[in-house]
């Protein structure tokens, strides 16, 4: 139990670290201070930990053992935690794993603000977890390069409540070459080393948390964001925020056109050019007198291929057939339908984009494939199958960690739709982010 005299010391501490930060890094320091923070003696928390309730809990003795420079860091990687929205991303990712990831992902992030000028440091009794082959890697790619290497590991490996079979030659070989040998080796070393991971992210509860709540959390911390920013800029102009902070909070400080109207444009874009016809005349014409051709769409079909690796949630995959499917319903076009991952799992010719919805509805049970992702299985299937219309445009929706091939490859013309990582320029592809409101940290920012 702490006596008077700790608290005051620990409260002391803690009130030089935030000045440390707000000195000497205004949105990091502005950012931090909206972190609630209790010290407590609870043996289950022996460093620091951050709960579904929006808390920031410190152990007694972690900080009386660090000094205010290393507390300032431990603040700083705490409320990125919540900033970056850990909670709602894990989604049904294993606790322990994305907890790593997420840590390995800021920690990067914080590694970059640092400056030798500035006061504040590591703390030399807890190292954190840093991997430069890791540099500008989204906490979920790094996730799914921690579970690759278990998955190919996993004789060796034991990690509490993680349980999962072997690949197979082919997903193994996927796997393998998504990620370079360093990045293998370095994810290896990690899960090997388990007494260096200081879990920090307790999902106790967040099941029983109702989604009004969650909602707050997340809200609060986007306007905690904002606020940081805002105030840095008044202090110092936006060229004085971290490189990373200027990319995450460009878009909630610049708004952009919605991503559904982007996708609008560019499928138009895509598809043939309407014809006309004097078999119906135009209205405008017969209003003036004059006989002029209407506009008649062309009917084709229009290929959607959706990666089903595992990777794009339900909430993401609704907002995006939803609006493609509105999209087509004006054009009058059918749709050939491909999920797919290293094989296509389905393939379903909708005379009406209508359709569309309730076909991924009615085959959800087994939509989802066994892993691993290799576009290259749809351009086949497309030059082997024969008894259905081939599309003459289509629209690929995916997580963005596949190998891809050049745009050129593809019997049609294609646009790329992911939630992750775009493909390289030099393919040739047409692509852009699909950016769902509650992912928006997520998906658009790569953090």
């Amino acid at each position: 139990m702490s006596t008077l005299g700790t608290s005051i010391q620990h409260r002391a501490k803690l009130l030089k670290a935030r000045t440390l930060l707000t000195d000497q890094d205004p949105f990091l320091g502005h950012l931090a201070l909206s972190l609630p923070v209790r010290v407590t003696s609870d043996e289950g928390v022996p460093t620091a930990a951050i709960t579904v309730h929006g808390q920031c809990l410190l152990g007694e003795g972690f900080v009386s053992e660090i000094r205010a420079q290393e507390l300032a860091t431990i603040l700083i990687h705490e409320t990125l935690h919540f900033a970056l929205d850990c909670f709602h991303r894990r989604g049904p990712r294993n606790p322990t794993l994305w907890n790593i990831a997420h840590d390995l992902a800021i920690n990067a992030l914080i590694q970059e603000s640092m400056e030798s000028s500035r006061p504040w440091a590591w703390p030399v009794a807890f190292p954190p977890l840093l991997e430069p082959s890791f540099q500008n890697m989204a906490a979920e790619a790094i996730y799914k390069l921690l579970w690759d290497t278990f998955r190919l590991e996993v004789d060796g490996l034991n990690i509490p409540g993680l349980v999962a079979p072997k690949m197979s030659a082919t997903s193994a070989k996927m796997a393998c070459d998504r990620w370079t040998t360093e990045q293998r080796e370095a994810a290896s070393r990690i899960l090997q080393n388990q007494t260096h991971w200081v879990l920090d992210l307790s999902p106790d509860g967040w099941e029983q948390v109702d989604a009004a709540a969650r909602e707050e959390l997340r809200l609060r911390w986007q306007g905690a964001l904002l606020g940081a920013a805002e105030q840095a800029m008044r202090e110092t102009g936006i060229g004085n925020l971290p490189a990373w902070a200027e990319r995450l909070l460009g878009p909630l400080l610049t708004p952009k056109v919605p991503w559904f109207v982007v996708l609008a444009r560019r499928v138009h874009g895509h598809l043939k050019g309407e014809r006309r016809s004097f078999s119906r005349p135009g209205r405008r014409g017969l209003a003036s007198g004059t006989i002029l051709p209407s506009r008649l769409h062309h009917r084709g079909v229009v290929g959607v291929f959706v990666d089903v690796s595992g990777s794009i949630s339900l909430k993401d995959l609704t907002e995006f057939i939803t609006e493609l499917k509105g999209i087509l319903e004006q054009t009058g076009h059918a749709v050939r339908l491909l999920a797919w991952d290293v094989e296509v799992t389905r393939d379903l010719f909708l005379e009406d984009a209508a359709a569309l919805q309730t076909s991924l509805l009615d085959c959800q049970d087994n939509l989802y494939g066994g892993g691993g992702t290799n576009p290259d299985c749809v351009i086949r299937h497309l030059e082997a199958v024969s008894d259905a219309p081939n599309p003459s445009f289509g629209v690929i929706l995916t997580d963005g960690y596949v190998p891809w091939p050049s745009a050129e490859a593809w019997p049609m013309e294609v646009m790329v739709v992911s939630t992750g990582p775009l493909p390289e320029r030099q393919l040739g592809y047409d692509a852009m982010n699909l950016e769902i409101k509650s992912d928006l940290l997520e998906v658009e920012m790569n953090l």
